[in-house]
């Protein structure tokens, strides 16, 4: 068997190209979707004794019209500091 080298580059700006496509299919229905993360500051007295600790979430969000959902992911941290992995779900109206 021959090992095959593989273009890192190519192939993630094939995939780039690809998502843009179906994003701009979605829009064209009125439809927006969205990557991003979300950094923040958090406290817990089980975590750090209560200080203050820097985390970074990533968020996706779709929107149609005023009404925006957003969903993230909150892993499971080791050593049973929670109770698991996580998704949150949360929503936004605008209001003119």
């Amino acid at each position: 068997m021959t090992a095959t080298i593989l273009d890192g580059r190519a192939i993630a700006a094939q995939i780039k190209a690809q998502v843009a496509e179906r994003a701009m299919a979605l829009v064209d229905r009125g439809i927006q979707p969205g990557l991003g993360y979300s950094a923040f500051m958090f406290a817990r007295s089980d975590i750090a004794n209560g200080w203050p600790v820097p985390a970074v979430l990533p968020v996706a969000a779709i929107r149609f019209d005023r009404v925006t959902l957003h969903a993230t992911y909150i892993p499971a941290l080791g050593q049973g500091i929670n109770n698991g992995s996580v998704f949150y779900f949360f929503g936004k109206i605008a209001i003119d």
